[in-house]
């Protein structure tokens, strides 16, 4: 073989890199040449040695093995790695992600982006509720959309091969890409004296095409990703359709909720409906089982709620916990917890006075399933509840806000006190707004609250 017409073609893998700049109007000139392919693994696996797979000129093609590169595909690629040296307008349209194929394909999207645990039980999908298709109106979600795909094609998660690929020549091109996202967009291209940015998909399904390197830099031929895996990306769902498409579903099963009608004139819904799964390990009510396919699988569903009309308790953050597919509590139950709630509230006149001495001031609840207390407090308010021989059991914990002071207590219908086990000190005049009550490593302070209303403030030592 001619030394002259046997040059080297080199592809190389190692880890991720970052996105630069591109510049336009770029002439590079060249002649094909036989590929040397070289896989290096070093940028992953660290010594790992390279290994070189060699391409032999037989009459107008390079064969290696049963494998075969025609002459003159490997000039079309230099030539199409030239001509792509051009800042795009919109990188999507070269992904052919565009508002009409948005429009065409809606419904397959809306699909294909639900949540699982939104789906029957047998991992169909259901009827989409009335105002789905308005809700996710492609020119309302159009810059969600540019801004999910933009970030996933410049995305650069860890441990990424590095593919590069040296076609020698006058002058000699090296083009590689670091990013792990199908289509590796975007590409560096470098003649020696400049180096710029390509974005266009056509260059790395030719070089899949031609160099065969294998099912391990697939992501050379990002057509079916696009096509169908970017809808259910969870890149995407965190920017529009799935997260609308949520929002469409957790309202719609908020109102189908017994007890809703009456809820309707009690609560006014704050912000968004949003549900979330939940893992074996959080499925502690009813189910919790892995494997379990769409609405078998366990999730809840998470309510902001403030009260329509003048009330102590004026606002509730409400976890559902659903198990098969069905609220583990209703609206009627929270209705009566709040009705409790305000009882509690309303026999400790110091808290109204509180709340009446500024507006914008609140006292707030969570809610998860039926319990009133956060689950991560156990510890600490129960041992100050025990200490301080309060009667019966902390049934509601709730919050103080304002804009410069807060505070947490906990009450019990049983003991006419009341626990505080934090209270942030305000500008205001009551005598909550001047109380501090905080913890650190070595001791837990809280303070007693009489039914008059005066503060006690105690500590324990953590070695007690």
């Amino acid at each position: 073989m001619n030394g002259a017409r046997r040059r080297k073609c080199l592809v190389s893998y190692a880890l991720l890199g970052a996105l630069a700049a591109v510049p336009s109007g770029t002439a590079l000139v060249g002649c094909a040449a036989p590929p040397l392919i070289v896989i290096d693994r070093a940028g992953v696996i660290p010594g790992a040695e390279a290994i070189e797979m060699e391409w032999v000129l037989d009459d107008d093609r390079y064969v290696r093995g049963e494998k075969y590169i025609m002459a003159d595909d490997l000039v079309e690629l230099r030539e199409k790695i030239i001509k792509a040296a051009q800042i795009p307008d919109n990188v999507l349209d070269l992904a052919g992600i565009t508002s009409g194929y948005l429009i065409k394909h809606r419904d397959e999207i809306m699909i294909l982006s639900l949540y699982e645990h939104w789906r029957k039980p047998d991992g169909s999908v259901p009827k989409l509720p009335a105002g789905s298709r308005k809700a996710l109106d492609p020119k309302i979600l159009w810059e969600h959309l540019q801004s999910a795909a933009t970030s996933e094609i410049e995305g650069k998660p860890a441990n990424a091969k590095k593919f590069k690929l040296i076609l020698p020549g006058e002058p000699q091109i090296e083009i590689w890409s670091d990013n792990n996202r199908p289509w590796m967009l975007p590409w560096t291209v470098s003649d020696g004296t400049q180096t710029f940015q390509i974005y266009t998909h056509e260059i790395p399904q030719m070089m899949y095409r031609l160099l065969a390197p294998g099912k391990e830099h697939c992501l050379l031929d990002g057509r079916d990703y696009w096509e169908r895996g970017f809808w259910a990306d969870r890149e995407f769902r965190s920017h529009g359709f799935a997260k609308t498409l949520d929002t469409v579903f957790s309202t719609k099963f908020m109102r189908e909720m017994k007890g809703w009608e009456k809820a309707k004139t009690v609560f006014k819904v704050m912000g968004q409906p949003r549900s979330r799964p939940e893992s074996a390990g959080m499925a502690t009510e009813g189910s919790g089982k892995s494997g379990l396919v769409g609405s078998n699988r366990p999730f809840s569903l998470f309510l902001t709620l403030r009260t329509i009309d003048p009330s102590p308790i004026d606002s509730i953050n409400w976890r559902v916990p659903v198990r098969n597919g069905k609220p583990t509590t209703d609206w009627n139950e929270l209705i009566e917890i709040h009705n409790k709630a305000n009882e509690a509230v309303s026999s400790r006149i110091w808290m109204l006075e509180w709340k009446a001495e500024f507006p914008g001031s609140s006292l707030e609840m969570n809610v998860s399933q039926r319990r009133c207390i956060s689950a991560g407090s156990d510890l600490f308010f129960m041992l100050a509840w025990t200490d301080s021989k309060f009667a019966g059991q902390p049934e509601f914990e709730v919050f103080f806000k304002r804009e410069q002071s807060f505070g947490t207590a906990y009450l019990g219908t049983k003991e006419p006190r009341t626990l505080v086990t934090l209270a942030q000190k305000g500008y205001g005049e009551h005598w909550f707004d001047k109380l501090e009550i905080g913890f650190d490593a070595m001791r837990l302070e809280y303070a007693i609250i009489d039914p008059e209303g005066k503060p006690d403030k105690r500590s324990i030592l953590k070695s007690d």
